[in-house]
Order: C-alpha cells, then sequence, then structure tokens
C-alpha cells in the first residue's frame, strides 16, 4: 500500500513545504511514498527554482501533479511575452524572474526571456506532467474543483466532468469549492480533495470556527463530508498543510 502525501498552492515556500513534509513523515528514499500537488507550486514565494526542481527530480512514479490556475497564469504569459497587470497582482513576474536562472545565457528582455523559458528543459518536463485531475477509488484530487454546468444562476453538477474540454477545467481551476460543496455539487463515492481557497474560508463561513483571516484564523486541513480542502493561505499563515493518505 502506497502512502500519499498531498499540498496545495505551496507558491514557491520551498522550506515551509518540506518543513511540513518532514513533519509528515515523506521520505524521498522511500518508493511507496507519493507526493501529491494540487496546483498552484509557483508565484508569490522566494523559491520557485527549489520547488520546480525538488518535483523533478521525484521519480516519475512517486509524483502527481495537478494543474492550478497559476501553472495557467504562467503558461499564458510565457506565451503572451508581455506583463499585464495581473501578473504583478498574482507575483507571475516575479516567478519569471526567479526562473531566468535556468538559462544558460543572460536575457534581460522579458520577451525574449519567456521565448527561452517556453523551451527550458526542466520547465518542460514539469508542465509535461501536469493533469488536470488525479482519481483513485476514494478521492479525487485537484484544484479549485470539478468543472460544473453553468447556466448563469446557479452551478449544476455535470456527471460528465470528467470527459470536459481544456477550457472548461481551467475555468473550474478558479472555482470556490467550498461553496459548489455547499451548493450540493458533490461525488456521492468519492472525497474531492481541492486547494485554491484558503481552508480559512472554509472554516469561517462553513463550520463557524475563527475569522477568515485575522487572529483566529484557522488555516489547518478543512474537512467535511465529501471535500477536504488543502490551502493554508501560506504567505499569510506561514505554513503548508499535508494531507497524508494510504491507499
Amino acid at each position: 500500500m502506497k502512502k500519499y502525501f498531498a499540498v496545495s498552492d505551496v507558491h514557491s515556500f520551498y522550506e515551509q513545504m518540506m518543513d511540513a513534509l518532514n513533519k509528515a513523515g515523506f521520505d524521498r528514499d522511500n518508493k511507496d511514498h507519493v507526493f501529491v500537488s494540487c496546483g498552484d507550486l509557483f508565484d508569490r514565494g522566494p523559491d520557485a527554482v527549489k520547488c520546480l526542481r525538488f518535483v523533478n527530480e521525484l521519480e516519475e512514479d512517486r509524483k502527481i501533479l495537478i494543474r492550478g490556475n497559476h501553472e495557467d497564469l504562467l503558461e499564458e504569459l510565457l506565451n503572451r511575452g508581455r506583463f499585464e497587470w495581473y501578473d504583478l497582482h498574482n507575483r507571475t513576474d516575479d516567478t519569471i524572474r526567479q526562473f531566468s536562472v535556468l538559462l544558460e545565457e543572460d536575457e534581460p528582455a522579458i520577451l525574449g526571456r519567456c521565448r527561452k523559458l517556453k523551451e527550458n528543459k526542466e520547465l518542460k518536463k514539469y508542465y509535461d506532467r501536469l493533469q488536470y485531475f488525479y482519481e483513485s477509488n476514494r478521492y479525487i484530487f485537484l484544484h479549485g474543483y470539478i468543472p460544473v454546468i453553468d447556466n448563469g444562476i446557479f452551478p449544476e453538477y455535470d456527471r460528465d466532468w470528467r470527459q470536459a474540454s481544456d477550457k472548461r477545467f481551467e475555468e473550474a481551476a478558479w472555482l470556490n469549492g467550498y461553496e459548489m460543496w455547499r451548493q450540493g455539487i458533490r461525488e456521492n463515492d468519492r472525497t474531492i480533495v481541492c486547494g485554491h481557497i484558503h481552508t480559512s474560508y472554509g472554516h469561517h463561513h462553513i463550520h463557524n470556527d475563527g475569522e477568515e483571516f485575522g487572529d483566529t484564523m484557522n488555516s489547518d486541513i478543512f474537512y467535511d463530508d465529501g471535500i477536504i480542502g488543502l490551502d493554508a493561505c501560506t504567505a499569510y499563515s506561514g505554513k503548508v498543510n499535508v494531507l497524508v493518505l494510504e491507499f
């Protein structure tokens, strides 16, 4: 039986991630230990390169890498070759600067830097491993939530969400999983493990536990029937949640 160590929204906070993994018992040399990232591995923190190389150095059968909205934002910036205001807001611009050390030659111009990073072997290796979700007989790992039917009023469950287009999965990466769950969009025989929205949102708005932000903020893992939330809002809380599962 393998042991899965799931994180989400690490956002380039490598030291916090490794400290949390070590405390959870993750062993890089144990072939039965599998690392799971539920998306948003980069942006905001100082160690994008360390996070990238950590996952790239793991054996292929010892990692599950989910695509988050920040993976989409980074790829869009690489294709666009120029900064927009939201790149600065999300700190994707800083990720590009950090990834500049991956280039063999210094490239100060953003367009040239993006062109070279698009072809960088280390970054391509990471993107080639990304998937929108991973499913076992008990769990579904993804970033925001499962794709839903948007009828303009209330979202509805889509029984064929697994066959959704890339665009719909990209849209689903922005969903508030706690609100989707609260509106009854669930998998009856699976627990959805998600990130994207900080767990303090679920604790505050659903469990009436602590403030969403502030002294009583609860950034621990969120558990309820059919959903587990992981995003500790690391930039604010200073910690990374690690969910350990065996199956």
